[in-house]
């Protein structure tokens, strides 16, 4: 018979101490990047200091008005694991030793496919669930027991040796906790980033929004602006363009462009490209130009593009008559006027979906609990020990669970926060920066979405921009308060109005004199 395996705490805490070791694993916190060096230098230099790099509940939110430099926040109800990016990093660490005099360390085989990992466990309905990556029914939590669940995620752990006090050499298992997927593991699913419905089901049509933003959008800007750049009016003829050649057929296209007038709704469009831009071009003929010289507007080729000097203040007018200042920023004349020549149907490329297979968003909305003492979400670590050669004589060794912990989310009032250092691009010229990808993508949340759209309005309202109020509006009873250093510039703004305001009722103030007689000797 061979020696009975067992799972207990990190062996730097139990050394050399008569009592039996603790069976459940350790959790380490570092706040470094270099947390492994880190690691491997404390067993190096003292392995008997380990147990002082126990997480702890820890708090690091900021003093808050009115308390002095001496306060410190109040440690969380629970163990709270920080994200990487809060510049936190958690381990497990916990020996696999054979349960006889002196616990030595057992040997993990790889030939005889001999495995060792951990697995992370959620607390609910009285126990743990798992989270499986079944591939028929997706990734989920299942129930879980003392074995591992089908198809269970299991984490690396890695050995780490070292030498105690009397020479003799130890080994360690250590795995990283993985706090980053906290949004996964909370809300077990996810949200389309390329959606092809609403959330009622309705048919979802992009196009829309592309040609108000690329259109609709790129000639309020240019109408808006005070000195009109050539190039940005270059981009705005080649986006109109690019447009109507990636969404309209071939037909259509040329009709769009020919002799023939339309009738209807399509005939509004046909109108808007006949519009003259300066005395030798139109706006559908500039918009030609526009494609026939992409390389050389876009950079890829050394030749400048050929349009007259004054296009851009050309353009600039046009774009004024095109969507007069009562429809901006929506222009929704354009708008639809661009909408009236797109197909009725449109088809799902097969890159869209794939991306939209292929990427996992965490779901923004509240998280219902799975019962009432889920929330927040409650977790533990076991470590597990598989022989799978051995057969059900030698099943799978699941450690005791370690210390209950809740996972802080990405912005969490308690979390530590790390600088972060974003560096720009140098060449900022339209064609420079449209030369990236465009590979970044917002998922926002309803609640949000009306906040931004809050912010938007108040600077409309500071900008002297005020229409008739609507339900999207912000009100002058609405304080914003932004904890960011911009509050500071808004700060100075509003001080600088006001005190105009005061220059402009009390000028007078100054030449007001009130004068009080008082007896003095007469002059000899």
């Amino acid at each position: 018979m061979s020696h009975p395996v067992a799972w207990v705490t990190a062996s730097p805490a139990w050394e050399g101490t008569p009592r039996p070791p603790a069976a459940e694993p350790m959790l380490l916190r570092f706040a470094s990047d270099s947390f492994m060096q880190d690691l491997q230098s404390v067993l190096d230099t003292a392995p008997e200091t380990l147990p002082a790099l126990r997480a702890a509940k820890e708090s690091f939110r900021a003093r808050p008005l009115g308390k002095d430099a001496s306060w410190t926040a109040p440690p969380p109800p629970a163990l709270k694991l920080y994200q990487p990016i809060h510049g936190h990093f958690y381990l497990v660490a916990a020996a696999l030793v054979c349960r006889i005099p002196g616990f030595p360390d057992h040997a993990v085989q790889p030939a005889r496919q001999e495995r060792v990992s951990f697995v992370l466990r959620r607390i609910a309905h009285g126990g743990e669930l798992a989270w499986s990556a079944d591939p028929v029914n997706g990734k989920r939590w299942v129930a879980a027991s003392d074995s591992p669940a089908p198809f269970e995620e299991r984490h690396p752990l890695a050995p780490v040796n070292f030498t105690v006090t009397d020479g003799r050499r130890r080994r360690l298992f250590v795995g990283l906790v993985p706090t980053a997927t906290r949004d996964t593991y909370v809300a077990g699913g996810g949200v389309d980033p390329f959606p092809t419905t609403t959330s009622r089901g309705v048919p979802l049509d992009t196009r829309t929004t592309e040609v108000s933003a690329r259109i609709v959008g790129a000639l309020v800007s240019l109408a808006d602006a005070e000195q009109p750049s050539t190039e940005a009016a270059q981009f705005a003829l080649l986006d109109f363009g690019d447009v109507l050649k990636t969404h309209l057929d071939d037909a259509s296209f040329a009709a769009l462009f020919g002799t023939t007038t339309p009738t209807g709704t399509q005939g509004t469009l046909y109108g808007y490209l006949r519009r003259p831009v300066g005395t030798t071009l139109t706006l559908g003929s500039a918009i030609l130009s526009a494609l026939g010289q992409m390389d050389a507007i876009t950079g890829e080729t050394a030749a400048s593009p050929s349009f007259p000097s004054t296009l851009a203040t050309d353009l600039q007018a046009l774009a004024r008559s095109v969507v007069p200042a009562s429809e901006r920023p929506r222009g929704r004349t354009l708008r639809d006027a661009v909408t009236a020549w797109l197909p009725a149907s449109r088809a799902t490329t097969a890159t869209e979906g794939q991306q939209a297979a292929s990427i996992e968003v965490p779901k923004l909305a509240a998280v219902p609990a799975l019962d009432g003492t889920d929330t927040p979400p409650r977790f533990r670590l076991r470590c597990l020990y598989e022989r799978p050669d051995c057969g059900p004589l030698q099943p799978p060794l699941l450690s005791e669970p370690t210390e209950t912990f809740t996972l802080a989310s990405f912005f969490d009032f308690d979390a530590p926060q790390r600088p972060i250092r974003i560096v720009l691009p140098v060449d900022t010229g339209i064609k420079d920066l449209r030369k990236f990808r465009k590979n970044v993508s917002f998922v926002i949340s309803e609640q949000l979405k009306n906040q931004l759209n809050q912010v938007g309005a108040l600077k409309d309202v500071l900008d002297g921009k005020v229409g008739a109020a609507d339900s999207s509006t912000v009100g002058f009873g609405l304080i914003c308060s932004f904890s960011i250093p911009i509050i500071t510039i808004c700060a100075l703004i509003v001080l600088l109005i006001f005190l105009y305001l005061l220059n402009i009722v009390f000028w007078w103030v100054p030449f007001f004199r009130i004068c009080f007689p008082f007896p003095k000797r007469a002059a000899a």
